[in-house]
């Protein structure tokens, strides 16, 4: 430490009053006799004089330090060869500094030992301090971090050595002892801390990494709150019972159970020890170029190869990547590991979320679950995926071919297995332009977002009665035709009728008539139609089946319909009468569209379903509902009207 300026001169006064005193009385005593001495005198003088010890000033200066009084400067009585006191008033704790001793060169190379060293003369004592990054403060013999300056690095001391010249543990990083340091990057907390009270370092919206000793027992709330930037490494395995449950309030990225930090080519990773000493790697940040990303199962460390368990949050935030394979070491997922990453596609081994991946763990990216391989067989893009019981199936990514009339196939042939087809995925047909006609086998229990979307107009045929409930609500979104319940893939004729063989929804086999091309004024739909010797009833008619048959007057429908697809009167502008069957359940969007016409319709109580603009453009028609009032399945726009056509509820024929 630097020394400070020279004594002030009213104590040199005072000293030089001292010695001139101490030497006049010196003098008195030896002129009282001139005579030479005698062995009697000197006896006489030595029992009547004995020797005194000589009396020394000395100076303690603070050196930029305070007394309890406020003083600088204090002035103590030294008795030659004997041990030296400290001044009755303390030194008072400087902010910011610890006390390292008391020195005659103002330096600390040659500080005074009060044990030891004895008083030889006059001299000055300067208070010899050490600048600390911490303010600390003494409670119950211990020593607690109460505030901090705002530097990148702080290192906290282990023992203080306080203005009494005693050294004392530090245990305890007091409340909001590092509030809002904004410039802290980094904190050296050493193992004597016991204790981290509430919101010790806040908003230290910088700080990137923390070690926390396994002797901490005791830890605050929200102690790393708001600490945008902050990873957490814990030498204990989990959580201890004393922490806070809202210690790490902002849920930053935590790695248990560190011993070691490193790094290879594509991540930074900690490797850890669990509750039973087993060691694992937490990936902490990927540091790769992009592309196409597997997260290794395990990593060689010290020549071990330690699995891959856990991946924190923010790891990969920010990212790139045109996809990422997750193994099922991967137990444990944090909040946001993947925060704002553009990511094609996530590809996870396990078939399910485990329960320790958070809620939040991706925000945005695709995800297909149970990956094991991508494949290419002609012109599908797909994934070999397994289910939760390890049983294998396809997904079909992505069509890319050309053909005009696809049948998807039920299973494609995997190392000699035939493994079935179960997911199509978001956009995997999309704007196909080549496409006619497509069939959906009944082993796909899942299709994504827009797969059979785009402007062109093509048939799906489903082998399914109804949509099952995996199927995304916008799978086909641009309304392309379906035929359930297909069994068939070729239509057959009938006289005046193109149909095909389907299923009901009880998996009956029936007819669906698909196409109307006679010009008959009056049609009798049949009741069945023959196939390979079988009756088979006509249950439904199909999408546009009838659409723009302006010949048509009058038609009768069979009493075993369940089904009038969408569009299948419209455009029917001359037709003036239709029988609607009790039996009929379910009658589509616009069904009779512009039937310009149509004076009056009964709906039969049957009707559980009904579309979008059932009547629209039915100018001059009354409708006659045998309910009471609308049913829950009916839209509520399935009367759109320009003139809001009248209806007669609770209609009774028999009366």
């Amino acid at each position: 430490m630097k020394k400070k300026s020279l004594i002030a001169p009213v104590y040199l006064i005072l000293l030089f009053v001292f010695i001139f005193l101490t030497s006049c009385t010196n003098n008195s005593g030896l002129s009282q006799t001139n005579s030479s001495p005698t062995s009697e005198n000197i006896s006489s003088q030595t029992s009547s004089n004995p020797i005194v010890e000589e009396t020394f000033l000395i100076i303690f200066d603070a050196n930029g330090g305070e007394f309890e009084d406020n003083g600088n400067i204090k002035v103590v009585e030294g008795t030659e060869n004997n041990l030296l006191k400290l001044p009755k008033t303390p030194l008072k704790h400087r902010s910011f500094y610890s006390f390292i001793g008391w020195s005659r060169t103002g330096e600390d190379n040659l500080l005074w030992d009060f044990t030891s060293d004895v008083v030889k003369t006059d001299m000055t004592l300067y208070a010899i301090w050490e600048e600390q990054n911490i303010d600390y403060r003494i409670v119950n013999n211990e020593a607690e971090i109460v505030d901090s300056k705002d530097i990148n690095f702080i290192e906290i001391p282990s023992v203080i050595r306080d203005v009494d010249g005693k050294d004392y543990l530090v245990t305890t990083i007091s409340n909001a002892a590092f509030l809002k340091k904004r410039a802290i990057q980094n904190v050296l907390i050493p193992k004597s801390i016991l204790k981290i009270e509430n919101s010790a370092f806040a908003e230290c919206r910088n700080l990137v990494s923390v070690l926390i000793h396994k002797n901490l027992n005791y830890m605050g709330a929200y102690v790393f709150s708001n600490c945008d930037s902050l990873t957490i490494y814990c030498e204990v395995p989990s959580q201890p019972i004393g922490w806070n449950i809202h210690w790490n309030s902002s849920n930053r990225p935590i790695i248990w159970g560190i011993i070691d930090k490193s790094e290879n080519e594509l991540f930074e990773y900690a490797v850890s020890e669990d509750e039973n000493k087993n060691k694992y790697i937490t990936l902490t940040r990927y540091v790769g170029n992009g592309g196409k990303v597997i997260v290794p199962n395990f990593i060689e460390y010290n020549g071990e190869n330690i699995p891959v368990t856990t991946i924190v949050s923010m790891t990969f935030a920010g990212c790139s990547l045109e996809s990422i394979f997750i193994p099922k070491t991967i137990v444990k997922i944090q909040t946001r590991a993947f925060a704002e990453c553009n990511i094609s596609v996530i590809y996870c081994e396990v078939a399910v979320k485990p329960k320790e991946w958070s809620e939040y763990w991706n925000s945005s990216s695709l995800v297909i679950w149970g990956y094991i391989e991508n494949i290419q067989i002609d012109s599908y893009s797909l994934v070999v995926m397994n289910d939760v019981n390890e049983n294998k199936y396809i997904n079909i990514i992505k069509y890319n071919g050309h053909a005009t009339n696809i049948i998807i196939p039920s299973f494609f042939e995997y190392k000699g297995e035939k493994v079935p087809v179960k997911v199509i995925s978001t956009y995997a047909f999309y704007d196909n332009k080549s496409l006619d006609s497509v069939f959906i086998p009944s082993s796909v229990d899942v299709i994504g977002d827009l797969a059979f979307c785009g402007d062109s107009n093509f048939i799906i045929y489903c082998e399914t009665i109804s949509q099952p409930a995996g199927w995304s609500v916008l799978w086909n979104l641009t309304n392309k035709m379906i035929i359930w319940g297909y069994i068939g893939f070729d239509e057959m004729v009938n006289e005046d009728y193109n149909y095909m063989i389907v299923q009901d929804n009880q998996g009956n086999k029936c007819i669906k008539i698909t196409k109307y091309f006679g010009n008959a004024l009056e049609v009798i739909i049949p009741e069945f139609i023959e196939y390979n010797g079988e009756n088979l009833p006509v249950s439904v008619i199909g999408k546009y089946a009838f659409r723009n048959v302006n010949s048509l007057t009058h038609i009768t429908l069979p009493s075993n319909l369940i089904i009038i697809e969408d569009y299948a009167f419209s455009g029917c502008g001359n037709l003036m009468s239709v029988n609607i069957t009790n039996g009929v359940d379910m009658i589509g969007n616009g069904a009779f569209y512009g039937c310009s016409s149509l004076l009056n319709i009964i709906i039969p109580s049957s009707v559980t379903t009904m579309g979008y603009g059932v009547f629209s453009s039915c100018k001059n028609i009354t409708i006659y509902c045998e309910v009471m009032t609308k049913p829950n399945g009916w839209n509520n726009y399935w009367n759109l009207s320009n003139l809001n056509n009248p209806v007669v509820w609770g209609y009774n024929s028999e009366n």
